[in-house]
């Protein structure tokens, strides 16, 4: 093999790491699979699904004087954005709360002298975050909860008519990459994925 042909192929192969789940070693070995192979599958997996709206690449929503928020999941990271929320208050009203242990909830509203109405506090129950979002006086869903909560609380959110601000990973999987942006061209909504290395030193360096 050629030294440009073997380049190609090794940036093929890591690529198609990425999609197809295998390890770097298992990918590069030409006994384990061709070039072929891997451009087929990469082309099929990379595939631009029939658009369902229009992009949202340049969204812009109206201004508004207040964001109404609710925030799922009030464990590790839903606390940190909840005091964002406060201290950009008035531009920005924490609306709602919602967690399956209550306590957790209560704790923090105790912590941080917040008061909300109880019709604002969703505990309980794995599916309660569903009453929150079909809320009509709320703009804005932040989703701090476990991994496997964030694409089915994102899509559901943006079909309620809400913008979303997702913890990584917000999708687990390429098919949900483009159900997120479906959803989004769909329903003319922001979903925001909140990396926060992103753009540190370190990795722009990278």
């Amino acid at each position: 093999m050629k030294q440009s042909e073997r380049r190609e192929f090794l940036k093929l192969s890591a690529a198609s790491c990425a999609f197809l789940g295998l390890s770097t070693s298992g990918c590069v070995s030409t006994t384990d699979v061709s070039r072929e192979e891997v451009s087929k599958k990469l082309a099929r997996v990379t595939k631009e699904p029939g658009r369902k709206g229009k992009s949202v690449a340049e969204l812009a929503s109206e201004p508004m004087d207040e964001v109404r928020v609710g925030i799922i999941g009030m464990g590790m990271r839903g606390p940190t954005h909840a005091n964002h929320m406060l201290a950009l208050s008035p531009r920005a009203k924490l609306t709602c709360l919602c967690d399956v242990r209550e306590n957790v909830v209560r704790n923090y509203m105790k912590r941080k002298n917040v008061s909300l109405p109880e019709s604002a506090i969703y505990t309980g129950s794995e599916e309660i975050w569903r009453k929150m979002v079909e809320r009509d006086d709320l703009d804005l869903v932040i989703i701090a909860t476990d991994w496997k909560w964030h694409k089915e609380m994102a899509l559901y959110s943006m079909l309620m008519g809400k913008h979303v601000a997702v913890e990584v990973p917000a999708v687990l999987d390429l098919e949900g990459c483009w159900d997120l942006v479906d959803t989004a061209e769909m329903m003319q909504r922001h979903c925001f994925m909140m990396e926060n290395v992103c753009y540190g030193d370190e990795e722009m360096w990278l």
